[in-house]
């Protein structure tokens, strides 16, 4: 018969049926009989807030301190993550243990700093409760309400003597936890405490880095004026400067550029921020790291200038807004100028900023090829007449001997053999086989071609 009333019991808990909690007390429930989980009639009256089942439970000697099977949460924890102030006075008038840890070794005040209660904090405090304490994954009750941007909880821990400089396993104090959207109250909270502003953490990333990075706008300002180092590097050589322009934060690039940061700082691969907005494309960032001042002609450890990664990404309006600066149009890559990259991956536009900034239209490539000639290979006319306008020699010869005249014909691409025959194009050139243009044409059997050198 007692199992029946059990059931009772626990079902009346959850329902919040007062009632029917009394009427199984008195036909002999145990009061501290649980579900399959463990779970008490009082931890369900705790986080359901229900007073009136909680006094009658405790009335009736239900222990304050039992731990729930699965994951050992106790009626104080239920109650405090449901920021049930009432229930919380009640269970610690009646001896609750205000450290009792769960599994995972969380306590009561580390649930209700989650959830910003500020009334529980505070009884919870004045009962005792270790301020300092530590979950399994390193957090405590600071930590937590910092994660979640409940300011006011911060003021009660750290007026409780929370500590400031307790670091995690990954090296992050409590500052460090600082998200988005922040409390900027909280960080200047954290400083007037004396937390430490250029604290790193495994990774050697500040708060500034950080907030860089993730596009904590809000911080930057305030820690900027508080004095966080504002170039400063973390293990891999970036900067704040360097961590917004990677992750695209035009407004705080803006902020730290104006507040003096170094925009020609490299990192461990040797990368500046302009080498990354270059590789972005993104030609906000670009402008503004060349208005103030940054370096063009700065190579990573590959040898790549921020010309060159625009170029190979062929971010057009950003070559065009580099060129507008000083910069070397030579650097290369590997032995490969941009204007190789670009002759090469036919970008067209580049080649004509290129050329129009001064490049030659004569370089050699591999085997003693020329842009024009592997114009005429890609048969790409617009290139071809970039070249041939910017005065590109005609009738230059690779190693084997060819002419650009004898690579269009050879792929048959008229329209290029009608340009390079029109610009002075010398169809009696012969390859090292002896073999002219119109040769090739025969051997094609590409009676227009034959046609046109024919005519010459």
């Amino acid at each position: 018969m007692s199992y029946q009333f059990n059931l009772l019991l626990i079902q009346s808990a959850k329902l919040g049926n007062a009632r029917q909690i009394t009427t199984a007390l008195e036909r002999g429930a145990q009061v501290d009989t649980t579900d399959a989980e463990g779970t008490t009639a009082l931890m369900f009256a705790a986080q359901s807030g229900a007073t009136e089942i909680v006094d009658l439970l405790l009335a009736a000697g239900a222990d304050v301190n039992l731990h729930r099977r699965q994951f050992g949460t106790t009626a104080l924890m239920f109650a405090a993550a449901a920021n049930r102030v009432a229930v919380v006075d009640r269970l610690l008038a009646r001896g609750a243990n205000v450290d009792a840890v769960n599994e995972d070794g969380s306590t009561a005040l580390m649930a209700a700093a989650s959830v910003g209660a500020e009334e529980i904090v505070s009884l919870l405090l004045a009962a005792g409760a270790n301020v300092v304490c530590v979950d399994a994954d390193g957090d405590n009750a600071l930590n937590m309400a910092i994660d979640r941007n409940h300011t006011a909880v911060v003021r009660q821990l750290i007026d409780a003597g929370a500590d400031l400089h307790y670091r995690r396993s990954d090296g992050k104090t409590p500052i460090l936890l600082m998200s988005a959207p922040a409390d900027v109250a909280i960080l200047q909270m954290l400083i007037a405490a004396g937390a430490d502003l250029q604290a790193v953490d495994n990774e050697g990333d500040s708060l500034l880095i950080i907030a860089a990075e993730q596009g904590y706008t809000s911080l930057i300002q305030p820690l900027i004026a508080a004095g966080a180092a504002i170039d400063f590097q973390n293990h891999e050589g970036w900067t704040p400067l360097i961590a917004a322009t990677s992750a695209k934060q035009t407004e705080i690039v803006a902020a730290l550029l104006a507040a003096g940061a170094n925009p020609d700082l490299q990192s461990q691969e040797l990368e500046t921020a302009l080498h990354l907005a270059a590789i972005e494309g993104d030609l906000d960032l670009v402008r503004l790291l060349l208005d103030r001042g940054a370096k063009t002609d700065l190579i990573t450890n590959l040898g790549d200038t921020p010309l060159v990664l625009a170029t190979l990404h062929e971010h057009t309006d950003v070559v065009a807004a580099i060129l507008e600066s000083e910069t070397d149009l030579n650097a290369h890559q590997q032995g490969v100028t941009a204007f190789g990259l670009a002759i090469v991956n036919l970008y067209v536009e580049i080649v004509q900023l290129l050329l129009a900034a001064g490049v030659s239209p004569n370089q050699t490539f591999k085997d003693r090829q020329t842009p024009l000639t592997i114009a005429a290979i890609e048969g790409n006319l617009n290139l071809a007449r970039s070249l041939v306008d910017a005065g590109a020699q005609i009738d230059s010869q690779d190693e084997t001997g060819a002419t650009a005249l004898m690579w269009a014909t050879h792929r048959r691409h008229h329209h290029i053999v009608k340009l390079l025959l029109a610009a002075g194009a010398n169809p009696s050139h012969r390859n090292q086989g002896g073999l002219t243009a119109l040769d090739l044409a025969q051997i094609n059997s590409d009676r227009y071609a034959m046609e046109l050198l024919g005519k010459v």
